[in-house]
């Protein structure tokens, strides 16, 4: 069968060396094309890589239970240094006065404004005590005595360093206690504190002060092997301080105060014999 002829220009054939000629260079084209595509491919994963690192860096983690917040740290720029000249400080220029005959007088300056008068302080004065102090024996009647069986006591009035004061001789041989007690009528309601010195020659006993009321409550204190200390004692004592002994009830009744006593007693401890002790200052404020 024959065709009919063609206008196109006939095809070269390839022998083998054209074709192995082309086989080499589509080779080292694909080769290429694979080497420039794994380059592209590295370098975009190291971008990548180094992207990542340089955000991961300024990320700040978010307070408990929310979420991160990325921040850019914002490059720093120094601060700018300003310098300004240093004004020194001058006096207040001060006119000087125009001469006697000038035409133009200074304005009279105003008057100063007066001072502020400044009062004194008052005088803060100690108050007065309420009512009047309650001193023995002045005060009171006449000593009273009062031993047990076999002691004996002298009491009296007297005076010592200046003040009006009570002696107590006494024997305690063979009796355990005596006292001298100031028989008195008084509302003791506006005193609140005792006051006196005692002080003591001989045997060490003990020695008691008592107040007793209407319905014959006692309450007071004593002071154990004291009665031979030769160095004053000072006692300020508050009433509310004194402690329940005996009879009538465990409260005393200060407007009724009826008896007020000091006594020398022997206790456990105590040595008994012969002494002689001088109470002065007795005073209820």
């Amino acid at each position: 069968m024959n065709l009919p002829p063609s206008d196109l220009s006939p095809q070269k054939k390839l022998n083998a060396h054209r074709k192995r000629a082309l086989l080499s260079f589509r080779r080292k084209t694909d080769l290429a094309w694979f080497l420039l595509t794994l380059m592209m491919f590295s370098a975009g994963v190291t971008a990548f890589v180094f992207v990542g690192l340089y955000l991961r860096q300024r990320i700040v983690p978010a307070p408990a239970g929310g979420e991160k917040t990325s921040v850019v740290a914002l490059p720093q720029e120094e601060p700018s240094l300003i310098f300004r000249p240093s004004v020194p400080e001058t006096a207040p220029v001060v006119p000087e006065p125009p001469p006697a005959d000038s035409p133009f007088p200074l304005p009279a300056s105003p008057d100063p404004a007066p001072e502020p008068k400044r009062e004194r302080p008052p005088v803060l004065r100690a108050p007065e005590p309420k009512g009047r102090a309650f001193q023995i024996p002045q005060d009171g009647g006449p000593l009273k005595i009062l031993v047990d069986r076999g002691a004996k006591l002298n009491a009296a009035s007297s005076e010592a360093v200046g003040e009006r004061a009570i002696r107590l001789n006494y024997d305690l041989s063979r009796g355990e206690w005596a006292q001298c007690f100031l028989e008195v009528k008084e509302d003791f309601r506006s005193f609140s504190r005792v006051q006196f010195l005692f002080m003591g020659d001989g045997s060490n006993n003990t020695l008691e002060f008592k107040v007793v009321d209407l319905d014959g409550t006692n309450v007071g204190v004593d002071w154990p092997q004291r009665t031979g200390k030769t160095g004053w004692t000072v006692v300020d004592l508050p009433l509310a301080d004194l402690l329940y002994l005996y009879g009538g009830d465990p409260l005393l009744d200060w407007r009724h105060v009826r008896r007020i006593s000091f006594a020398v007693s022997k206790r456990r401890g105590d040595q008994g014999g012969r002494g002689r002790v001088t109470i002065r200052g007795i005073k209820f404020s």
